[in-house]
């Protein structure tokens, strides 16, 4: 079954391009062509303090998937509405105007390179929007390893990009 292409990814990039515009040199907007046909944006602070952002835009428009941080994900609904009443081009909007201004931290487990579970919050129309990952990665025998790994934590605060 063919999709019907989205104007919804190059609105998503016209944001981080607006966002960034926002705070002159303070980051840095790419993409570029994903796997099936998603559209990545990434913004990339120049502050190493600074949350970066990428972006994953479903060609169809239904989803936004956006990766905060060092790995917390967000997914956006395509008609929006996912974390605040928003439509989804306002609600994406909104979300990274606010990491850009240093309003998300992260605490991160890790157990050796891999990261295992990571709590992000955002603070989104003045409300702290709590976001889980937990990896599930690599089956039993993974697990079984990793229960004799030490888990270390990090905390993120991060800063304004400007």
């Amino acid at each position: 079954m063919m999709r019907n292409a989205s104007p919804l990814p190059l609105a998503v990039l016209q944001i981080f391009e607006e966002v960034s515009s926002e705070f002159p040199g303070a980051a840095e907007v790419t993409h570029e062509p994903g796997e099936g046909g998603l559209t990545l944006v990434h913004l990339a602070p120049a502050r190493n303090s600074a949350a970066p952002i990428s972006a994953a835009v479903e060609p169809d428009g239904s989803r936004v998937y956006l990766s905060i941080g060092r790995t917390t994900p967000l997914e956006i609904d395509g008609e929006g509405g996912s974390f605040t009443d928003l439509s989804s081009l306002d609600e994406i909007r909104e979300i990274i105007r606010q990491v850009v201004q240093g309003n998300f931290e992260e605490t991160v487990w890790s157990k050796g390179d891999t990261i295992v579970k990571a709590i992000g919050i955002l603070t989104l129309k003045g409300q702290r929007v709590r976001i889980r990952f937990e990896s599930l990665e690599g089956g039993p025998l993974t697990w079984i390893r990793q229960a004799f790994t030490a888990t270390r934590k990090e905390q993120h605060r991060y800063t304004s990009y400007a």
